[in-house]
């Protein structure tokens, strides 16, 4: 089995799709982006926002560079790291690198330009990605190695930006649980 085979890009893109939708409502709501509970998280609602969106930004930034022709050759086939396989990062085992950690408290207007960014170079990149034949060829596919994850090809950026983000909104959904 191929790493992009076993993922629907289009349901991914669907699914991170309607993600970012939920991170544009939370974000337009100061008392939401300003909700922490440290039993959860040591992080706020907007912290966590602020790193999702961050991360978003150069996860788009790898699937533009390889819809592009960047990238390198994925050379042999391999099984999908157990995250993109399971399709969930398991709370407390990995650490955020320093680029994408949140710098204090974000403020809404912040977030607002952060979260704009964001949807428009998703929505770019998300026609190119379905309608692009590289999305799902296997012939000349090309990666861009992940930090944690290894080689990611086209479809594997995608499935994990929609994990990673899918990731912090379970926890946002639980600080705002805890305070409604």
């Amino acid at each position: 089995m191929k790493r992009s085979e076993a993922f629907s890009i289009q349901e991914e893109a669907d699914f991170l799709q309607a993600l970012l939708q939920e991170i544009e409502s939370v974000c337009q709501d100061f008392q939401q982006i300003s909700q922490a509970d440290p039993k959860i998280s040591g992080w706020s609602v907007g912290q966590h926002c602020e790193h999702i969106l961050k991360a978003d930004r150069l996860n788009l930034r790898a699937i533009r560079v390889l819809l592009e022709g960047g990238g390198e050759p994925v050379q042999e086939e391999q099984a999908p790291h157990p995250i993109l396989k399971v399709g969930v990062i398991p709370r407390g085992v990995a650490e955020a690198p320093r680029f994408v950690l949140p710098k204090g408290s974000p403020d809404q207007e912040q977030l607002g330009i952060l979260v704009q960014r964001v949807l428009t170079d998703w929505n770019e990149i998300r026609n190119q990605v379905l309608q692009s034949g590289k999305a799902e060829s296997g012939e000349s596919r090309r990666g861009i190695s992940h930090h944690e994850l290894g080689l990611l090809d086209i479809v594997s950026w995608v499935r994990f930006a929609r994990i990673h983000t899918e990731h912090h909104l379970i926890i946002i959904r639980a600080i705002r649980g805890t305070i409604a």
